[in-house]
């Protein structure tokens, strides 16, 4: 399972009324922090890429506190604590806050929304932990409202104000919040996997996910083999680049050694089953002399070669 990177340095702007208070700095033993309920049951992780940028950074690593509750629950650092385990260390320091435990999870997501924090799909995940207390609040106020206003209509009321506190708090739409819903409810592992990690958009898994399972997959499968093959021929660019000469403004020229070149790329991408060669013909054509004709268009669909103009 692919895992995601969870460790921002707070910003000192984030709000904190969420009914905390600050009970100050202290020396955590290490062994007794803990990961948030919701980290662990979403399997987050820390990469190990950024574990090895972080620990180039030596002691200033620590100079900035671990946001935990005081129950050791952490919400911001967690490379640090990961850190910390690796190299045997007894102590973190820690900026510890008073704060109940589905608050500090609205506090771990605005801390790791921005760039290269949590993706949409993984906020919106979090974020649905806390639905349910959500809905329970949204139906005590309305039954209030209700009491107060003879109003009757409850059901309504209850999901749309739920939906919007999920967005609210995961900073997404309300619409994104109902697709995440619909492809955890029904699309197949691998799919849900795919959106979860961002390999895919939350528009396509969720487009996919009304279709039969089996079809889900085939979707997944070939969008990795059409990915793979772009893939491929980017990296044909990087190490068989062709510059192509151009005597005149309205034709290119390359040697018949080079084209050939082409042509054994192109079969090494037609052995991966591509789509995009199905539509391509080959004809022949008379009084032409020592000459063959290739759309420039051809080259450039596949990435194959870098054109170049020459002074």
């Amino acid at each position: 399972m692919s895992r995601t990177p969870l460790d921002k340095v707070v910003d000192r702007g984030t709000s904190l009324t969420l009914g905390a208070s600050l009970n100050g700095l202290r020396n955590y033993p290490v062994g007794e922090l803990h990961p948030h309920p919701s980290y662990a049951r979403h399997k987050l992780s820390v990469e190990a890429s950024q574990l090895a940028a972080l620990e180039e950074h030596g002691e200033l690593v620590f100079q900035s506190p671990v946001l935990v509750t005081a129950e050791g629950f952490i919400i911001d650092g967690y490379a640090r604590w990961e850190l910390a385990k690796r190299q045997g260390r007894p102590t973190l320091l820690c900026l510890e806050y008073d704060i109940p435990q589905d608050h500090a999870l609205e506090l771990l997501i605005q801390t790791h929304r921005r760039s290269h924090g949590l993706n949409d799909f993984r906020r919106i995940e979090l974020a649905l932990d806390r639905e349910q207390s959500f809905k329970e609040q949204a139906l005590l106020n309305r039954s209030e409202g209700g009491r107060l206003k003879a109003l009757s209509t409850l059901t309504e009321a209850e999901k749309v104000d739920s939906r919007k506190e999920i967005a609210r708090l995961a900073h997404v739409s309300v619409g994104n919040v109902h697709k995440v819903k619909y492809i955890l409810a029904n699309s197949c592992s691998p799919l849900t996997e795919a959106a979860r990690t961002g390999e895919i958009s939350i528009n396509l898994a969720e487009k996919w996910s009304h279709a039969p399972e089996a079809e889900q997959c085939e979707n997944l499968r070939q969008n990795r083999i059409q990915r793979g093959i772009r893939k491929k021929a980017r990296n044909l660019v990087a190490s068989h680049a062709v510059v192509l000469a151009r005597p005149k403004p309205e034709q290119q020229v390359i040697r018949l050694a080079d084209f050939l070149n082409f042509l054994h790329h192109l079969n090494a991408i037609a052995s991966e089953q591509s789509s995009e060669l199905a539509s391509i013909d080959v004809k022949f054509v008379k009084d032409l002399e020592k000459t063959i004709l290739v759309p420039e268009d051809l080259f450039s669909a596949f990435g194959l070669l870098q054109i170049a103009t020459s002074a």
